[in-house]
């Protein structure tokens, strides 16, 4: 005889208070705390007193609960690697044809604009740029205007 699997659950639903409520009634509540969501779902709901609620009366309550999520979704790192494979090909396809100098530079400097662009946005999604560096860090990218030395400042900043 074949146990059955488990399913996991198509939702989490985390709060400081409750998880998920459906007809309920909260009332003079307060909760504090921490809630570190590691897990990547597409349907995790988080909240500071209540992860989720249906048809629920909250009254007199607060919350100074900091929600914080980590980790990394899969494609966004394979994405970006798979960018820079396409544009090391096209580097090299660049350098073997006989363009003229001036295109060869262009498309090297365009590639790594690009590259740093969603290099940046990478960082930023997952947290680990803080906002005022994520715009200087773009502004730079875009005027054509940076070098590695201040790259490197701003992200170890952070």
């Amino acid at each position: 005889m074949k146990k059955k699997r488990k399913k996991k659950p198509s939702e989490v639903n985390i709060g400081g208070l409750v998880g998920y409520s459906k007809g309920g009634r909260i009332k003079n509540s307060h909760s504090s705390g921490k809630i570190k969501i590691i897990r990547q779902s597409e349907n995790i709901n988080a909240g500071g007193l209540v992860g989720k609620a249906e048809n629920t009366e909250i009254k007199d309550s607060s919350s100074s609960v900091v929600i914080e999520t980590t980790g990394l979704k899969v494609w966004s790192i394979g994405s970006f690697f798979v960018l820079i494979l396409g544009v090391i090909i096209l580097i090299v396809y660049t350098i073997k044809t006989n363009l003229p100098w001036w295109q060869c530079i262009l498309m090297i400097v365009s590639g790594q604009s690009l590259l740093l662009i969603i290099g940046v946005f990478i960082l930023r999604y997952t947290g680990k740029l803080s906002e005022t560096s994520f715009i200087h860090l773009i502004s730079l990218a875009l005027n054509k205007q940076f070098n590695i030395r201040d790259i490197v400042k701003l992200i170890l900043k952070r």
